[in-house]
């Protein structure tokens, strides 16, 4: 990865996390989850795959290749000699996921976890899509005006 590609990172329960976005979406690996839960490697994998049938793929997860994990600036979530498929889990996956993780530090970490890493993303989002909507407001109006003019 170069200079100038290096991930926003956001630091909860003393874990830097690399900020990865997919199709709009922030998204976090179990790798990701373990760590920052201080949980042994696998327990989130593990997790996931005995409540398979709670997730969505699409919704709550997108299993995505290591190639698209690289085309998508995304190698920092990862490592960037990631081989094999990758599962990255989209805020509402993560939500379910971390109703198997019962303890007090789980309940903080979730906490923090949704108001620095997930809520900005979102707000970036639909701070973007207001500024579209008014964009496409304005050029209705002009359009509009144009017609007026035309036949008046």
């Amino acid at each position: 990865m170069s200079q100038d590609q290096i991930p926003e990172v956001v630091t909860v329960n003393e874990v830097a996390l690399p900020i990865g976005v997919f199709d709009g979406q922030r998204v976090i690996t179990f790798a990701q989850i373990d760590a920052v839960h201080a949980r042994a490697k696998g327990t989130a994998r593990q997790n996931f795959n005995r409540n398979k049938r709670h997730f969505v793929e699409g919704k709550h997860h997108v299993k995505v290749s290591a190639y698209v994990l690289r085309t998508h600036n995304l190698g920092a979530l990862v490592g960037d000699k990631a081989h094999g498929d990758v599962i990255l889990m989209f805020e509402r996956g993560y939500l379910l996921l971390a109703k198997t993780l019962t303890d007090d530090l789980a309940w903080q970490v979730q906490d923090k976890l949704v108001d620095a890493y997930f809520a900005p993303g979102r707000e970036a989002v639909e701070s973007t899509m207001r500024q579209a909507a008014r964009i496409v407001a304005y050029h209705k109006a002009e359009a509009e005006l144009s017609i007026q003019k035309s036949l008046g």
